[in-house]
């Protein structure tokens, strides 16, 4: 199902804004490499990774300010389409499901490993709350689509889009 898991990443962000982290048992202090059954990638440095209830993979995430987590989630699901279709597809749900939804930009982005992928990001305003949500989508192994969002205020977007970027960068899918 395409986009229900994507919009997963809105659930979650709305989680982190609500209780703050949500998470209490670290995994591990970042920037250890974060290794997942489907795709392993850097954390940024000063953020903890940790399960999340009712998230398939662990979160990272940073001290939260203003009464949110800045974090960084994934999504795994089947799309037998090619990566820029499901791009295109997500972003149109994502207007018409996702309070607030303002496309910002899409580029395409490239892991250090020579993946492709597509960024795509968006301000959104669930709760009340104005977020900026980047999301970075791969293609894997079949039909499967990766997805890593990470979301902050928006206001404090720009503080964190170097070290959200420099860890998709390390982003592998094995």
């Amino acid at each position: 199902m395409m986009f229900a898991k994507v919009q997963w990443s809105l659930v979650l962000a709305v989680g982190l804004c609500m209780f703050g982290s949500g998470v209490t048992t670290p995994l591990a202090a970042a920037p250890a490499r974060v290794s997942e059954a489907d795709f392993s990638y850097v954390a940024p440095p000063g953020w903890t990774v940790a399960p999340f209830p009712g998230a398939k993979y662990h979160v990272a995430y940073a001290r939260p300010t203003g009464g949110f987590a800045p974090n960084l989630n994934f999504v795994v699901e089947s799309a037998g389409v090619p990566l820029a279709r499901y791009a295109q597809l997500n972003t149109q749900q994502m207007n018409l499901h996702f309070p607030g939804f303002h496309l910002q930009s899409q580029t395409p982005f490239i892991t250090a490993s020579g993946l492709r992928g597509i960024k795509i990001v968006a301000q959104t305003k669930p709760q009340g709350k104005v977020l900026q949500q980047v999301f970075f989508m791969f293609s894997g192994h079949g039909s499967k689509k990766f997805v890593g969002t990470a979301s902050t205020l928006a206001s404090d977007g720009a503080k964190y889009d170097r070290a959200v970027d420099a860890a998709m960068k390390t982003f592998i899918v094995k």
